[in-house]
């Protein structure tokens, strides 16, 4: 059991170091190549089976070359709110780094528009159950997807921009993989 708890830490270590270097990368700030070979260290010794960890493993493969298609998303839970919002968004955001000309991302984030404004109207609970700076975040990573998915990278980026700076003020649950996503999206 020792030797599989230091793996794992070990295996959280490496992450967080391969994500600082994919971000910084993207930001024109880091060697994209030193980026790549500790991304695709992480790549391939993990191998996760929660929704989170596929759509990292998703960003990863797109940030180092690979096919993606073995780790895109499955379709979005139905409850809580902020669940389905955050798992939408990542399925957006996967297909466009599948395919940019895929209309799915756009539709996707068109779709979350249209239930969070019924849901409104319809006094449904799903927003007031949720964090308000977690749906906050989600938002404006929602429109930094959609923007891209539009064509516009730098309206994008400076969307994405936002939503981390929310997310990692806060420690919202879903920073780690908008990091992701928005280093796998502008290297």
């Amino acid at each position: 059991m020792p030797g599989k708890v230091n793996r794992e830490i070990g295996l959280v270590f490496m992450e967080h170091d391969a994500m600082q270097a994919a971000f910084a990368a993207a930001e024109g700030q880091g060697d994209p190549a030193a980026a790549r070979a500790l991304v695709q260290q992480v790549f391939v010794s993990w191998r996760p089976t929660d929704f989170e960890g596929k759509l990292t493993l998703c960003a990863m493969a797109k940030f180092i070359g690979e096919d993606l298609s073995p780790f895109f998303p499955q379709r979005a839970v139905e409850n809580p709110w902020e669940r389905r919002c955050f798992e939408t968004i990542g399925r957006a955001w996967a297909a466009w780094a599948m395919d940019p000309l895929n209309p799915e991302a756009a539709y996707e984030i068109r779709w979350l528009r249209e239930e969070q404004v019924r849901e409104a109207q319809e006094g449904g609970d799903h927003p007031k159950t949720a964090g308000a700076i977690h749906l906050m975040a989600l938002d404006f990573w929602a429109m930094a997807v959609g923007t891209l998915a539009q064509g516009d990278p730098v309206e994008a980026k400076r969307l994405w921009k936002r939503a981390i700076e929310i997310g990692g003020t806060h420690g919202t649950p879903s920073h780690p993989a908008v990091l992701w996503t928005y280093a796998a999206s502008f290297i």
